[in-house]
C-alpha cells in the first residue's frame, strides 16, 4: 500500500491548518461512483454526469480531482494495466482505502501535533468569539468590514496569525478561523475528530442515487463546528455501509451558497 503521497510537500512546521488549498475550488465533495471503469474518459464521463446535478462550475474536471484525500495505490479501472492509455495509477480509489488504519493513524498525529502547537502558542489567551460570516467571504468589503477586524485583533487570533503569518491568506484555507477554532477550543479529542474527519470526508458526499449531502450551506470555512462533525458521522456511516467495488472520486469544487 502506497502512503507516499499523504507525505509529500508536509507543511511549513508553524501551520495551524490541517487542510490544503485547491484551484478547483473550496469545498471537498467524495463522488461515489458504481464500479470500476475501463478507462480513464468512461470514469470521467460518469464523475462529469454526476458533479453537473449539483454545481454547473466544471471547467476542467481532471484538474478538480484531488488525490490527497483518499489512497490511490493501484487503478480503479478493470482494463489491462499494460495497454496503451491506461495508466497505473488514477485519482481515485477503491472505498476499503478510505478506512485504511494507516491513514487515519498518520492524520491523527498530525492534527495532535497542531492542537499542541496551538494549545501552547495560545495558553495566555482568552477564549476567542466565533469568526464573523464576512470572515469567509460571504459579506461585502470583507477587508474592511468591522467585525472581521474585530475578530482579527483578538488576543487569540493574533497570537495564532503570529505563528502562523498563513493563516487568512491565500496560502491557506480559512478553516483554522472558522470551524477549526471552534474544534480547537472544545479540546484536544474535539480537534482531532474534526481535522482528520474533514481529511477523509471533505465537506460534501455525492450517493450513489445523485443526493448531495453537505456540511453546511455556505463555504466550509463557515460551518457550524456541529453541523461539520453531523455531516462527518454521516458520511463515516454511509460510506461505510457500500460496498468496496464502489468508486470514490475526491474533487476540488465551488458549491452554491444556498440561502436559508
Amino acid at each position: 500500500m502506497k502512503l507516499s503521497h499523504l507525505l509529500d510537500a508536509p507543511p511549513p512546521p508553524t501551520s495551524l491548518d490541517p487542510l490544503h488549498i485547491h484551484r478547483g475550488g473550496e469545498h471537498t465533495v467524495l463522488v461515489c461512483l458504481p464500479g470500476k471503469f475501463r478507462t480513464p474518459t468512461d470514469m470521467l464521463s460518469e464523475l462529469h454526469t454526476r458533479l453537473s446535478l449539483v454545481t454547473e462550475d466544471l471547467p476542467d474536471l481532471p484538474l478538480l480531482i484531488c488525490r490527497r484525500h483518499i489512497l490511490a495505490p493501484k487503478s480503479a479501472l478493470t482494463g489491462n494495466p499494460g495497454d496503451r492509455g491506461v495508466p497505473m495509477r488514477t485519482n481515485s480509489a477503491p472505498l476499503g482505502m478510505i478506512m485504511n488504519e494507516a491513514v487515519v493513524d498518520i492524520h491523527t498525529r498530525r492534527a495532535a501535533d497542531i492542537y499542541r502547537r496551538w494549545k501552547s502558542v495560545t495558553a495566555a489567551t482568552p477564549v476567542a468569539r466565533p469568526a464573523p460570516r464576512e470572515l469567509a467571504g460571504l459579506g461585502k468589503d470583507a477587508a474592511l468590514n468591522q467585525a472581521v477586524d474585530e475578530f482579527l485583533q483578538q488576543p487569540r487570533i493574533a497570537a495564532m496569525i503570529d505563528h502562523d503569518p498563513r493563516l487568512g491568506t491565500a496560502d491557506s484555507t480559512l478553516e483554522p478561523l472558522g470551524p477549526g477554532l471552534q474544534a480547537l477550543q472544545a479540546g484536544r479529542q474535539a480537534y482531532i475528530d474534526y481535522a482528520v474527519g474533514t481529511i477523509r470526508f471533505g465537506h460534501g458526499l455525492l450517493t450513489l442515487d445523485g443526493t448531495l449531502l453537505r456540511s453546511g450551506n455556505h463555504v466550509p470555512a463557515a460551518d457550524r463546528l456541529d453541523d461539520r462533525m453531523a455531516y462527518l458521522t454521516y458520511a463515516a456511516d454511509y460510506l461505510g455501509r457500500l460496498h468496496d467495488t464502489v468508486t470514490l472520486v475526491a474533487v476540488h469544487v465551488d458549491l452554491p451558497i444556498l440561502h436559508s
